[in-house]
């Protein structure tokens, strides 16, 4: 049972989360481009992943968020 004062990401499934964010990782390099940085949850909505890429000389962050459930 949960309450509105649970935290949002105990529900969250975070291994998958860092799984999806490696995955996308290697694929954008896979392509060329150089990952910069990288982060879950810090800055930022908690249960979110962020990839920062730089592809020939443009630099973009990507941003990585589970959908709910339906």
């Amino acid at each position: 049972m949960s309450n509105d004062n649970d935290p949002p990401f105990e529900k969250l499934d975070l291994d998958s989360l860092f799984n999806l964010r490696e995955w996308v990782r290697e694929a954008v390099e896979a392509k060329g481009a150089k990952v910069t940085g990288a982060g879950i949850g810090v800055g930022g909505p908690v249960g979110m992943a962020d990839i920062d890429v730089e592809i020939q000389g443009h630099r973009f962050n990507l941003e990585i968020r589970p959908r709910p459930i339906r």
